[in-house]
């Protein structure tokens, strides 16, 4: 007897719609039933040990995923073409079932070092060059409409369906649930550590040395804060303080080997649908909130350098796979909770079918995280940056078997261990820099984070 539709308001329907399905498949296949509207974190509140991915856009956007039903990992220069023909094998095999019209599409969630070997060393361990997971089960939110999917790679055993089936429904009402979680408790760090304030000033006056001789015109260079506390962090209450006090910006956390990688980034990369596309130059910045201080940064022949430097790069590296590139020629503010940022909005269509990582891979680093020329700077920071950066400023995202999906760069993040996070800023710098300033602009820029994990910055 075949199960009635379910609907959002009705997920035990939903269950049992997946129980039918499960029973009788055996090939790989993505099932997915209507979900009532819920905050992202009550999927993963029940996570247990396993993988878990959170994405929330500033419209309000929402995908999470429990598990891993499948994944794409690279190493080495090639990683964004081998993710990419490895995603194709994974989208090609997997067949579609969905109760109700306008189920979204299964995507492939994660992303990549920002340099190649700068994920291999603690805390980044398990997170590898190039990662990308189909969670087993994944919440989706667009509008007012949401969505649980359950995906199966193939090679489950009867009765690894059947628990399958049992955890769905638990994740399921879960989701139905009044569970929350709230903003984290202030705390105090035992420990402050990470990269040295006076080495770090000495590194940007030999980059500035470097520019003077000519060797360079940026550098963006980054340093990490580590602090340890006497009891364990909670990244769901990062995840859900960052959701209030950085509402602007794309949420993300990738958790796995018992690590959580997590941030709110201002800044997009790229996003694509069909032909279209917008990304945006991001560089340039001072403190919020300061009517005078925002005039000086709009003013700025330095800041205008630098913010120009992101711009000229990106309409360079989308040019000539573009048949129109539209974009203003002066820069706006992006304003956020402690920072201030020069922003330049880039739309364009592309003159022929492209998957997003091509575009990803065409992009990254841009000089709002590398600097300019590309291949001297990243030899710079890869010889010279006291610590890895891991993930950091690097491409996080999703795409779907379209190649369509959405890029963010990792700015504003951090790992989050059982007592411990290292967290990650970074700043530009270009001729008349001051190292004093600088390092001021990356305490900044660490406030979100730290305000996340309970931590009291000055103001």
């Amino acid at each position: 007897m075949a199960v009635p539709a379910p609907t959002a308001a009705d997920p035990a329907r939903g269950i049992a719609w997946l129980a039918e399905q499960l029973a009788n498949n055996t090939r790989p296949t993505v099932l997915t039933v209507p979900a009532p509207l819920a905050p992202a974190e009550r999927l993963v509140t029940a996570a247990g040990d396993d993988t878990v991915v959170v994405w929330e856009t500033p419209d309000g956007n929402v995908y999470a995923g429990v598990g891993v039903a499948a994944e794409a990992t690279a190493q080495g220069t090639g990683r964004f073409d081998a993710v990419k023909t490895q995603a194709i094998e994974i989208f090609s095999s997997l067949s579609l079932r969905s109760q109700g019209d306008g189920a979204p599409s299964p995507r492939l969630i994660g992303g990549f070092a920002f340099a190649p070997g700068s994920a291999d060393v603690a805390p980044w361990q398990g997170f590898g060059d190039a990662r990308f997971w189909l969670p087993r089960f994944a919440y989706s939110k667009t509008g007012d409409r949401a969505w649980f999917s359950l995906a199966l790679n193939g090679h489950e055993t009867t009765e690894i369906r059947k628990g399958l089936a049992q955890r769905a429904g638990r994740l399921l009402e879960g989701l139905n649930s009044e569970a929350s979680h709230g903003e984290a408790p202030s705390r105090v760090p035992t420990a402050f550590t990470g990269d040295d304030a006076h080495l770090w000033c000495k590194s940007v006056e030999r980059i500035l040395r470097a520019i003077d001789q000519g060797q360079c015109k940026k550098v963006v260079t980054a340093r990490r804060q580590e602090l340890r506390f006497d009891e364990a962090l909670s990244p769901l209450e990062a995840l859900y303080t960052l959701s209030k006090t950085s509402f602007s910006c794309t949420r993300f956390a990738f958790r796995t080997t018992g690590s959580t990688f997590l941030g709110a980034t201002p800044e997009r990369l790229i996003q694509k649908q069909g032909l279209n596309l917008v990304t945006e130059a991001l560089a340039g910045s001072t403190r919020s909130g300061d009517q005078q201080l925002a005039a000086d940064l709009r003013n700025s022949q330095k800041e205008s350098e630098e913010h120009g430097h992101v711009v000229s790069a990106i309409v360079g590296s989308l040019g000539s796979r573009c048949s129109q590139l539209t974009y203003p020629e002066a820069p706006e503010f992006r304003e956020l909770r402690d920072i201030l940022h020069l922003r330049t909005p880039i739309a364009g269509e592309l003159a022929q079918p492209t998957h997003i990582l091509e575009l990803v891979d065409e992009l990254h680093p841009t000089p709002a995280v590398g600097g300019v020329p590309t291949p001297g700077a990243m030899t710079w920071i890869s010889e010279n940056e006291q610590s890895a950066r891991g993930w950091y400023a690097a491409p996080v995202g999703w795409f779907d078997a379209e190649g369509d999906g959405e890029f963010v760069v990792a700015l504003r993040s951090g790992v989050v261990e059982e007592r411990c996070a290292h967290l990650y800023a970074g700043a530009g710098i270009v001729r008349g820099s001051l190292p004093e300033n600088e390092f001021r602009e990356t305490q900044l820029k660490l406030g979100a984070l730290l305000a996340a994990l309970g931590v009291k910055t000055e103001s």
